[in-house]
């Protein structure tokens, strides 16, 4: 028996019994052990600088909560395994873990993929399925690239979410379904209601609580860390043995702005992992971009428009805040001090970059 059924094949599961809440209790918190604790097994997650850290206070805090989360962050960032901790913390761990790329479905496709079908419910429905929502049910959906979604899928998920019942195509009731949803974009929201794409009250829905994913440059050390566990992994997986950087080539790896954050490291590492022939990767081991060092962005004259300059100096303010915050250990007032700035000035920035630090 599937557990949504009844009439079209859906239903309410029923609670689960004492003795199931107690091993979910006891699961969370060999989950949270395992993953907030040092040594972590998530490699993406491991890091001792301050983004990381705050990064892994707020999954502590959020994990508990059945709120729905959005987690912002640039590509190759690690959202998706942002949101596999959040679902492994959280009172919904013993349940199923469903993700759908909303960027990866064509528009028609959607609301079948989110809500399912019966047999016949349209053209080429040779066969009944049931939907991602029905799937999560009990446990936790993780809409990925939420940014990329359509606004008449956009206008039923919100539906689901307001009511927490789903109808899929073709079957005439709707059934409950109880799941947490967590969200993930590199967009910015705001910006897309402004211009209209993306629903306000939809946004509002979501975005109960945020989570906002670190870029790699802004980790610090934790580059050298994820390098080296990442080439660890790698050299496993091909049967040979640990691997170890030479100085010039941690060096470079340290210099580069990782621009496809974690998901580029991973890449390199299996490449360097693959043309190292001995169980030390040298400078000639990384790829052509990495040995060339950072990129000067190009000047007034090098073909940037006034808009792009402009745009640029978002990014260069909110890594000199991040820098100051964690110089000064998220003291508000200490690292006022460090940029010459106002106290007012730089909680205003905070709020604007989303970097939820003590105020102090």
């Amino acid at each position: 028996m599937s557990a949504l059924d009844g009439r079209c094949g859906w239903n309410t599961r029923r609670a689960g019994s004492a003795i199931r809440e107690s091993a979910q209790r006891h699961r969370r918190v060999l989950a949270l052990t395992e993953t907030l604790g040092a040594g972590g097994s998530a490699r993406e997650l491991l890091g001792a600088s301050e983004p990381m850290r705050r990064l892994k206070r707020k999954i502590q805090k959020y994990g508990a909560s059945p709120a729905n989360v959005l987690i912002q962050g640039e590509s190759g960032t690690g959202k998706e395994l942002v949101a596999r901790t959040l679902h492994n913390v959280s009172p919904r761990a013993a349940g199923p873990f469903v993700t759908l790329n909303c960027a990866a479905i064509p528009e028609t496709m959607v609301e079948s993929e989110l809500f399912g079908h019966e047999k016949g419910a349209f053209t080429g429905a040779v066969a009944k399925k049931r939907g991602k929502f029905a799937l999560a049910h009990g446990g936790t959906l993780f809409l990925d690239e939420i940014g990329d979604l359509g606004l008449a899928a956009q206008a039923k998920l919100l539906r689901a979410l307001e009511e927490g019942e789903i109808q899929p195509l073709g079957c005439e009731e709707a059934a409950h379904v109880s799941v947490r949803v967590v969200s993930a974009t590199h967009k910015d929201l705001a910006e897309e209601i402004a211009n209209r794409r993306f629903r306000q009250d939809l946004y509002y829905r979501l975005r109960v609580v945020e989570l906002s994913v670190p870029p790699l440059r802004e980790r610090g050390d934790d580059i050298e860390l994820l390098a080296r566990a990442l080439l660890r992994a790698a050299a496993s997986r091909m049967g040979k043995r640990d691997m170890e950087f030479t100085p010039g080539a941690l060096a470079a790896l340290k210099a580069h702005d990782w621009p496809g954050n974690v998901r580029e490291l991973r890449n390199e590492m299996e490449s360097a992992a693959i043309d190292a022939e001995l169980p030390i990767v040298d400078l000639d081991n990384l790829s052509s971009r990495i040995r060339k060092g950072p990129r000067e962005r190009p000047g007034p004259r090098e073909g940037l428009s006034l808009a792009e300059r402009f745009a640029a100096l978002e990014a260069t303010e909110r890594r000199l805040i991040g820098e100051a915050l964690e110089a000064a250990r998220g003291n508000l007032s200490e690292a006022a001090r460090r940029l010459g700035i106002t106290r007012v000035m730089i909680k205003r920035r905070v709020v604007r970059f989303g970097l939820g630090l003590r105020d102090g």
